[in-house]
């Protein structure tokens, strides 16, 4: 005790403010705060009501006095008040907004206008200083960014950048360096291109005070922007893992959400804009996926406003030279479109191909704006786009029959519409030539003798020509649904099977009469050592291995396992399952593992391993890309409720992708590991402790496999009865 209590002094010492801090947050809020947004030079929106928040003490009257208006509040018990201000009218005029508790925070020069939230990924938070700098490739546009940012004179124009900031649990206060910053040669550098190009066209237009709040991180993942609550929810839970060790931050699941994004809400707003998509393409993700995941966040985002029709407006990626699974994104965010109020930016146009980070961000902001304009504020600044309606198959030929394009189609350079292509039933596709016709558009290649199905614009960088009459060009499209990259990887029907071909109990295992099955060493020999435990209770295996080496001299902690040599088919896909309680699992990588190995018909061995905790379930497949440093997959997190027995089920698909069932639920897929180096002869089934570290604790119920082929569990499962834990 006396120890702990130097030790406190220390620490006391030597972090006597951030001890304090922590204090303050246990106990209650002596003093009265307001959210981080409101700060010096903030613009409120206009026309609705608008949430002021903060802390206190609990139990703490405060009020807030702005616009003629004074709202009452009482802290609640964890010190936190809010109140909402009746809808505001547009005001340039400069005011202070005022926070009365037991001591007052003045907020000074607050302006009344429009206020958007900007998200996403580089292209979205890149800085005019770095567009302004000088490029021989591209002279145009930096030169264009220096001669704006000497311009930049607004006082009513203004930016809030929440400063880049990854969290593991929701926070409350706002990360920021600059606060609210105005629109001025000095601050201009430190703008976002988007917010500066974008606000200016709202300024012009609307003539009210505009504030733009950047909350953007580069290279960040849509994944890492949706809660933690709607990832684990049936929608994506067997969709994207919990975790993918050594993922960076700004990829880490949810941690973006919950140190940048949730403490931004509920700050009134009067719409989203979302430039992101780029890292969905990148190996460690899945394209395909992105459809999913885009739509989860807007709708959880809408939920955190606590506004199920806020707008929400995203660009689509541009041309981008060697990216082929951009494709399947824009696709994939073309889809959120299904959503009520959303809308999207076309930008195949406006890439510059061979730059990730193209500098003409005026271009991609002004149409932007013109969307939003049009769409919000009832500007004719949109001239419309043609977007597909229905395509039908003619003579030889395909139809594209498009809605917005009345008043007909046409091709920037005045040539044939461009970047078509049409196959058959034997679904290769062959550049097709296409006429315009009105409102459509015939396509036909003369190899191709009876189209069924037509893409436009479907690579990383097509060259694109076919407009609206306006200008704005028709977006990529594809009228088939064949598969494509990623789409493989999505969990599929399976028949179902609750017996499988061949089954032993876990008691067999440990007494040797489990057929096919042989132990990785004599039990009867590593069951000598009084640190493990092997004991059959009924039909159950107990094991027991406590941590080794306990003392020096003593033997490592033994791997445990049985292996099965099963002539495994990969053209068929196979079923291995394990009933099992695990207790207790002493290593941070590796739990009860379930493996399977066999070689693939492209002549590569692959491994697929599943490794069950008391309170997750994980996967492992090869590195994915540079910024994660190794393939753990983390598919379910579990609490200490959920930790009992359990049946495991691995189903290996004839292509090669294993679904992975928990008690009958599927929870997710992995493609498994190819394996490097020297091979396995033969097909194999393994269980059990495989590694030689840490101790292991599991009930072993029953294993069973079937080579047949890859079959889900039967409607009828049930979680077994967890038996008692083995005392040590």
């Amino acid at each position: 005790m006396s120890l702990h209590r130097d030790f406190r002094r220390r620490i006391a010492r030597g972090c006597g403010i951030t001890l304090g801090l922590f204090v303050l947050s246990v106990t209650g809020h002596s003093e009265v705060t307001v959210a981080g947004l409101f700060r010096d030079g903030a613009v409120l929106q206009q026309g609705r009501p608008v949430p002021v928040w903060g802390t206190a003490a609990p139990g703490e009257a405060v009020s807030v006095a702005f616009a003629g208006q004074t709202k009452p509040a009482v802290a609640g018990p964890d010190g936190r008040w809010r109140v909402q201000l009746d809808p505001l009218a547009a005001s340039r005029e400069s005011r202070s907004l005022v926070v009365r508790g037991t001591h007052t925070v003045e907020v000074r020069d607050v302006l009344v206008g429009e206020v958007w939230l900007l998200s996403g990924q580089s292209n979205m938070a890149m800085l005019m200083e770095s567009m302004a700098r000088p490029s021989e490739r591209d002279p145009e546009w930096p030169a264009r960014a220096r001669r704006d940012m000497a311009a930049a004179a607004d006082p009513l124009l203004r930016e809030f950048r929440v400063d880049n900031r990854a969290a593991l649990r929701p926070r409350d206060d706002v990360p920021t360096r600059t606060g609210w910053m105005t629109w001025t040669p000095k601050s201009a550098g430190a703008w976002a291109a988007m917010a500066a190009y974008f606000g200016q066209r709202l300024r012009a237009e609307l003539e009210v005070p505009v504030g733009i709040v950047m909350c953007a991180w580069g290279g960040s993942s849509c994944a890492a922007w949706i809660s933690a609550e709607t990832l684990r929810g049936p929608g994506l839970n067997s969709l994207w893992p919990e975790e993918v060790s050594g993922m960076t931050m700004n990829l880490a699941n949810a941690h973006l959400y919950n140190g940048m994004l949730r403490p931004v809400a509920p700050y009134a707003i009067a719409g989203v804009a979302w430039y992101q998509g780029e890292t969905e393409a990148v190996p460690a993700f899945n394209p395909y996926v992105h459809r999913h995941l885009l739509q989860a966040m807007i709708q959880d985002w809408r939920r955190l406003w606590g506004h199920p029709d806020l707008p929400f407006y995203f660009v689509q990626l541009p041309n981008r030279d060697h990216e082929p699974r951009w494709t399947i994104v824009r696709e994939s965010q073309a889809a959120a479109l299904a959503l009520p109020a959303t809308q999207m930016i076309t930008a195949i146009d406006l890439g510059q191909a061979w730059d990730l980070h193209p500098k003409n961000k005026p271009q991609v902001a002004n149409r932007l704006a013109d969307r939003v304009l049009h769409r919000e504020y009832g500007r004719k600044t949109w001239p419309g786009e043609a977007t597909v309606e229905r395509v039908r198959r003619e003579p030889g030929a395909l139809r594209v029959e498009f809605r917005g394009a009345e008043a007909g189609l046409t091709t920037k350079d005045g040539r044939s519409p461009a970047e078509f292509e049409v196959a058959g039933e034997d679904r290769k596709f062959h550049p097709a030539e296409a006429r315009i016709e009105g409102a459509t558009v015939r396509v036909s290649a003369a190899v191709v003798a009876a189209p069924v199905a037509v893409r436009y614009a479907w690579r990383s960088a097509p060259v694109v020509n076919l407009v609206h009459r306006g200008g704005i060009p028709v977006a990529p499209f594809r009228s088939d649904d064949w598969p494509v990259d990623g789409q493989e990887a999505l969990a599929q029907p399976l028949p179902p099977k609750a017996t499988l071909a061949t089954t032993a109990t876990g008691a067999a295992l440990l007494t040797g009469k489990a057929a096919n099955w042989q132990a990785c060493a004599d039990l009867e020999q590593l069951g000598r050592h009084r640190e493990m435990m092997l004991t059959p209770r009924g039909a159950i295996g107990a094991v027991l291995v406590r941590g080794f080496p306990v003392r020096e001299g003593a033997p490592a902690s033994p791997a445990l396992f049985w292996t099965a040599q099963v002539p495994l088919q990969a053209a068929t896909g196979f079923t291995f399952e394990l009933a099992a309680h695990v207790t207790r699992v002493g290593n941070a990588e590796r739990g009860l593992d379930l493996e399977a190995g066999l070689p693939r018909p492209d002549g590569t061995f692959r491994r697929y391993l599943l490794s069950a905790f008391p309170m997750r379930l994980q996967t492992y497949r090869n590195n994915l890309a540079p910024r994660t440093s190794h393939a753990t997959q983390t598919l379910v997190l579990r609490n200490d409720l959920d930790a009992e027995a359990a049946i495991y089920r691995l189903s290996i698909r004839p292509d090669g992708i294993a679904q992975v069932y928990l008690n009958g639920e599927c929870v997710g897929t992995t493609p498994g590991e190819t394996l490097v180096g020297p091979t396995p002869a033969r097909p194999y089934l393994r269980l059990g402790k495989t590694v030689t570290q840490g101790e292991w604790n599991a009930n072993l119920q029953h294993v069973a496999f079937d080579p047949t082929g890859a079959f889900a569990p039967g409607p009828d499962i049930r979680r077994p009865k967890a038996a008692p834990a083995e005392a040590p």
